[in-house]
C-alpha cells in the first residue's frame, strides 16, 4: 500500500499527515510508524515535480492507493467516480486552528476583507467549503 501526502517541513499538509500517524501510533503501537515507512511524499517539497491532473490523478496513476490530504481538497475530487472519499476520525485528526492579523495601517481592502470574512456571508462561505468554526 502507498499512502500519498505532502512534503512535511515543505508543506504544513505533510506536516499533517504525520501528525495523523503519530497520534494513530498512541492508540496503535507500531501502526503509525509503519504508516509513516508507507508513507510517499508526493506533492508540496521543495523539489516536487507538479502533479499533472492533480490529486486524482496521482491515484489513478497508481502512484498512491490512498492520498492524505486537507479534507476542503479532498471534497474537490467528490465528483470522481473511482474515487472515495473518507473523513479521518477526530481521534486522529490534527486541530488545524487559522487565524488573521491586519497590519495597523492596512488598507481599506484588507480591513474590507476582514469585515467579509468575518461576516455573516463569509462564515458561510468558509463553512460550505469544509471548515469548521467555532
Amino acid at each position: 500500500m502507498k499512502i500519498g501526502t505532502s512534503t512535511p517541513g515543505d508543506d504544513p499538509g505533510g506536516d499533517y499527515a504525520f501528525e495523523v500517524f503519530d497520534r494513530i501510533e498512541t492508540q496503535h503501537r507500531g501502526l503509525g510508524s509503519a504508516l509513516k515507512r508507507r508513507a510517499h511524499q508526493l506533492v508540496g517539497g521543495r523539489n516536487s515535480q507538479p502533479a499533472p491532473g492533480g490529486t486524482a490523478a496521482l491515484i489513478r496513476d497508481r502512484e498512491a492507493d490512498l492520498m492524505m490530504s486537507y479534507f476542503s481538497n479532498a471534497r474537490l475530487l467528490i465528483s470522481e467516480t473511482t474515487l472515495s472519499l473518507v473523513e479521518i476520525p477526530p481521534l486522529f485528526a490534527p486541530q488545524i486552528e487559522y487565524g488573521l492579523t491586519l497590519r495597523r495601517n492596512a488598507s481599506d481592502q484588507a480591513r474590507l476583507l476582514i469585515e467579509f470574512i468575518l461576516g455573516k456571508s463569509g462564515q458561510t462561505a468558509l463553512r460550505e467549503a469544509g471548515f469548521t468554526l467555532p
